[in-house]
């Protein structure tokens, strides 16, 4: 669970429990005392149909509807008159969601949004707005309010008045790459170790600073909370800038080109069902569909040549077997599909449960009731989705579990040696403290052994949710760890004062400072590491390169939002 704080995790938490899909499987437990864990998954299906669960869904197909997209924008109207523009947002892009393509109600979204984006002084982004409300339907009598404040952005644009579309630093591969990953650096190979199973491990050294991946998601599992925020191909927030699906009100989009792809691969067997198969969102869980679907698809529908694949032992999976010069997502999924997952029993009758209930929604899609024909088919897709459901909790991170085949390679560790960063659907890994050959390179899922509040609900070590075995949880390993620690020399002690004193956190990064501490961990974590001083200067550098790839971010997001607008090539700035 990647950055969670309290507040969200209890959030989460809550909004989880007023689900009808929790409620369903007590109701299940209930009616059916006599029905194992373990069940089969056939049993499980026949136990849902004989309860009547699916049917007790409720039932919310209302599709588009100008009168609920006016009353949706009206509470947004509210949020922004009360300055709560990030509310406002939300509830702007619920009325797009609701909009028809043909309704005024669109444009209105549209113009709506641009209001809140012009308030927030982010004028690149208004002007972004200004135009898809001039292509869908914007009342003309109220065209010249909406031209007004496209001549404003510009004029404010025009002064220089921009929050910037360059960014302060830019976080690119700067070491020598794998000849056959470009998007990963060379010098880091898959072995398989025995706490950790699949773990990526340096074979040369890099240093501090030292960008060693940057990789871009192919799907992405967007809980309801989150289902008006993110694109729900690529997981990319886009600062709540995003487009509706044409055809329902459930799913957005960043652009274009993830709408266009996204249904082509998966969306179509979801589309029409839509507003029912949001009742059995359930975090991370809802990857084995997709990675279902989005098998089906590079099989071009045929659902017999998938069996025939997949009805093999699998070999564990490993994407850096593949040539990603010559990307052929068929084989990447292939891959995907190999991970042989662990089987946990805390979670097994859960995954079996959403599995049988989701592939009983889903055969009441018409799309997926012609592909999946047979007893023989039906029993293949389940146990198919319970395979990549299980894969799935290989890609989880919080509320949005986007996935990245070579980035899930990367385990866990409360001591990581890389700090990680996601923001609009890219996942890039920056080296923290030196690496040497042969070490394991890891990142954390949220708790950091110099910050013992970064993550409470970590902290709660939930059975059955993550059992950590890195250096600071095994009680073994952590003597060895501790161990480690040196004594600061002359040399350290003068350099870590100068540090304390000379270095002030502050949220405006000082890239002269942010060097200074990149040598001073570079020079001296060999004696420093895990002294808590040291955890201090780690805890600083680790903020201030977040803060900079969440700049680098917004930056070039201005940056294509331009290029678009002007008719310009984003090539470059990609």
């Amino acid at each position: 669970m990647l950055n969670a704080t309290p507040e969200a995790s209890e959030a989460f938490k809550e909004t989880l429990m007023q689900r009808p899909l929790l409620h369903l499987r007590t109701q299940l437990w209930e009616q059916r005392p006599d029905l194992e864990e373990d069940a089969s998954l056939d049993r499980y299906t026949r136990a849902i149909e004989e309860c009547g669960l699916v049917g007790e869904l409720p039932a919310t197909e209302t599709g588009k509807c100008a009168r609920t997209a006016a009353a949706l924008r009206a509470q947004g109207n509210r949020k922004y008159v009360a300055r709560d523009y990030r509310s406002a947002l939300l509830k702007y892009n619920e009325s797009i969601c609701h909009a028809g393509t043909e309704s005024a109600e669109l444009g209105l979204g549209y113009a709506n949004r641009s209001a809140v984006y012009f308030a927030m002084n982010e004028f690149e982004l208004a002007l972004a707005n200004v135009a898809l409300a001039k292509e869908h339907h914007y009342p003309e009598p109220l065209m010249p309010k909406l031209v007004d404040r496209e001549q404003n952005c510009q004029a404010k644009l025009a002064e220089d008045q921009s929050k910037g579309t360059i960014p302060k630093k830019r976080f690119e591969l700067n070491v020598p790459v794998n000849p056959k990953i470009p998007f990963l650096a060379d010098g880091i190979g898959m072995v398989r170790l025995e706490d950790f199973g699949r773990s990526m491990v340096a074979t040369k050294s890099f240093a501090v600073g030292d960008v060693i991946l940057h990789e871009k998601s192919i799907l992405a599992s967007i809980d309801l909370m989150k289902q008006f925020q993110c694109c729900n191909l690529c997981s990319a927030v886009e600062s709540l800038n995003l487009i509706p699906c044409p055809n329902c009100v459930t799913v957005m989009y960043c652009s274009r080109e993830c709408l266009e792809r996204d249904f082509r691969l998966v969306h179509r067997f979801e589309c029409p069902i839509a507003e029912k198969v949001q009742h059995l969102c359930y975090g991370f869980v809802n990857l084995g569909t997709k990675l279902f679907f989005y098998g089906l698809s590079l099989f071009n529908d045929d659902l017999d040549e998938m069996m025939r694949y997949c009805d093999r032992v699998k070999d564990g999976g490993n994407p850096l077997k593949l040539d990603y010069t010559r990307y052929d997502p068929l084989e990447e999924w292939k891959e995907l599909y190999n991970l042989s997952a662990v089987t946990n029993p805390d979670r097994e009758g859960n995954y079996r449960f959403f599995v049988a209930m989701r592939c009983l929604m889903f055969l009441g899609c018409p799309l997926v009731k012609s592909i999946v024909v047979t007893e023989q088919h039906k029993a293949f897709m389940r146990q198919c989705v319970l395979d990549c459901t299980r894969a799935g909790s290989y890609y989880r991170f919080d509320v949005t579990s986007p996935l990245f085949p070579v980035q899930s390679l990367f385990n866990h560790s409360c001591d990581p040696n890389v700090q990680i960063s996601i923001l609009s659907g890219h996942v890039k890994l920056v080296v923290i403290r030196p690496v040497r050959p042969g070490e394991q390179i890891c990142f954390s899922y949220g708790f950091i052994w110099w910050d013992p509040q970064s993550n409470p609900l970590f902290q709660e070590k939930t059975p059955g949710v993550f059992e950590c075995k890195c250096v600071v949880c095994d009680p073994i390993k952590k003597l060895e760890w501790q161990a480690r620690k040196g004594r600061f020399n002359a040399e350290a002690k003068q350099a870590l004062a100068t540090i304390i004193r000379t270095v002030r956190p502050s949220p405006k990064v000082d890239l002269i400072q942010l060097k200074v501490l990149e040598n001073f961990i570079e020079r001296h974590a060999a004696i420093a590491h895990p002294h808590k001083d040291f955890g201090l200067i780690l805890s600083l550098y680790c903020r201030w390169i977040y803060l900079l790839l969440k700049d680098e971010d917004d930056a070039l997001r201005r940056a294509k939002i331009l290029a678009r607008l002007r008719g310009q090539s984003t090539a470059e700035v990609d």
